[in-house]
């Protein structure tokens, strides 16, 4: 069975690392604004310039081959899963 979805009422979780791939997910504005939206990423001084006044989920690094990482990144997606 299909699911119908109102493009007016979607919700947009952006994930990426900062630098380049924040920048290329922010390059995306046409899409997303104007819906409702949260982004995480990692808490760092340019995510938070670029994201001024966004709501921002910090997710913790290193994000790779890091058992502390995963487990971390694990019950962070389950606090915010119904945002």
């Amino acid at each position: 069975m299909k699911r119908k979805t109102n493009k007016k009422n979607m919700k947009i979780c952006l994930v990426g690392s900062s630098g380049g791939h924040l920048t290329h997910l922010y390059m995306l504005k046409p899409f997303w604004k104007g819906k409702d939206r949260f982004w995480v990423t990692f808490d760092k001084e340019d995510a938070r310039s670029i994201l001024e006044g966004e709501k921002m989920y910090p997710c913790y690094y290193p994000t790779n081959r890091s058992l502390k990482a995963l487990m971390h990144q694990f019950f962070l997606s389950y606090l915010i899963k119904d945002f």
